[in-house]
């Protein structure tokens, strides 16, 4: 297997870092971080005082690249799960700020795909139906953030960073929710994802926090 180095990321970030310091008024976000040196160059630019954001994915701040031997293709990912250090120092930047943002990194693919050689199968996992769990347990639950810093994380701050209105909980106001019950333990069934697909490493994972309803455009879906 060809591998893919940690300067494959952080060399590029540190580019486009510079680049940022020398063009006025630049904002640059950092999606999917996955290296401990590009955490480390994220938080040195925001001390800096540089218009820099950027994400991390469950998948970054839970497993190392030894879950490809356990999972398979359901472990290959782009970028790809890195070493224990570069996992602790992506918690180490959610903790401390630097990460500002949680994404899914949703990325569904066929099982006939993935069933695929380790080289061939497409990158990628399912993200959406897992990432409040995940979130949840290997966070909040570890003390490593509080509740309100992932519900910024994964709600508000990507709002901002996007120019998109803040959601607000007031009388006539749209309603755009999702209703979490924090106490409620769940396992991870990839047989009853609503998505297409089911290609996860996570299946069968004990989490807390399950999202038991969604409020959109008028519209309420309870998930059981």
């Amino acid at each position: 297997m060809k591998g893919i180095p940690n300067a494959s990321e952080y060399k590029i970030i540190e580019r486009d870092i510079e680049l940022t310091r020398e063009t006025d008024n630049a904002r640059y976000h950092v999606q999917h971080i996955s290296t401990k040196e590009a955490v480390n160059m994220v938080r040195n630019a925001k001390q800096e005082g540089l218009m820099v954001s950027a994400e991390a994915c469950p998948h970054h701040f839970i497993l190392s690249d030894d879950a490809v031997l356990k999972y398979g293709t359901n472990a290959k990912m782009n970028p790809p799960l890195r070493s224990k250090n570069d996992v602790n120092e992506v918690i180490e930047g959610l903790k401390d700020g630097s990460i500002d943002v949680i994404c899914t990194d949703h990325a569904p693919h066929t099982k006939e795909e993935k069933e695929q050689p380790l080289e061939i199968a497409p990158n990628g996992i399912v993200g959406l139906e897992t990432s409040v769990g995940l979130a949840y347990t290997y966070l909040v639950e570890k003390g490593i953030i509080t509740i309100e810093d992932m519900i910024n994380k994964m709600s508000v701050n990507p709002r901002k960073l996007l120019g998109l209105p803040e959601i607000k909980i007031n009388e006539g106001e749209m309603a755009n929710l999702t209703i979490l019950d924090i106490n409620q333990s769940w396992k991870v069934d990839k047989n009853k994802f609503h998505s297409k697909s089911s290609n996860t490493p996570f299946d069968g994972w004990e989490l807390k926090c399950k999202p038991v309803g969604i409020i959109n455009n008028a519209q309420y879906m309870i998930n059981v």
